[in-house]
């Protein structure tokens, strides 16, 4: 619905400063888009959410044995990065 906003404030514009089929506008989309766990989850799915300060604990432990104190663990949404404390 935005978009389509956006679009209805953009080609009126163009049409006034450009001039009506002097332009080209086009459009390319990523459909990546996830299922939403939960309506996956009601079709039998074993789906759900991750919770980087959950996952971010269990990395911690497994790293316990390879000295962790020696490291720094950020996470994001898309990425786990585990780096020297110093570099």
């Amino acid at each position: 619905m935005r978009l389509d906003k956006d679009l209805g404030g953009l080609l009126p514009h163009l049409d006034k400063k450009v001039g009506r089929g002097n332009y080209v506008v086009a459009l390319s989309a990523d459909h990546g888009v996830v299922p939403i766990p939960e309506d996956m989850q009601k079709t039998g799915a074993d789906a759900g959410l991750l919770h980087l300060p959950e996952v971010q604990e269990r990395i911690e432990k497994a790293l316990e044995p390879f000295n962790y104190a020696s490291l720094r663990l950020r996470a994001s949404p898309a990425v786990i990065f585990i780096l020297p404390r110093r570099l």
